[in-house]
């Protein structure tokens, strides 16, 4: 896979995430930490782990509607 493949494969996880996910806590593994940047969420939870022989990172994203700000705003 091409660089601007995979930069745009992980945009796209990230937007059908947000589109498709509300509500939900999504999980994604990858060895690839600059390529996960592009999904355009900040994960709650990193976990390192090995995947055979590769390093990994298991990602925890809480998926909601607008900004993390006004969620917090109207707790």
């Amino acid at each position: 896979m091409k660089d601007k493949d995979i930069v745009d494969f992980y945009r796209m996880i990230g937007n059908q995430l947000k589109q498709t996910f509300i509500g939900y806590d999504a999980w994604v593994i990858t060895s690839d930490k600059e390529a996960l940047k592009n999904v355009g969420l900040k994960p709650l939870q990193k976990l390192k782990l090995f995947n055979g022989g590769l390093e990994c990172g298991f990602h925890k994203f809480n998926i909601y509607d607008g900004t993390m700000k006004k969620i917090i705003k109207f707790r």
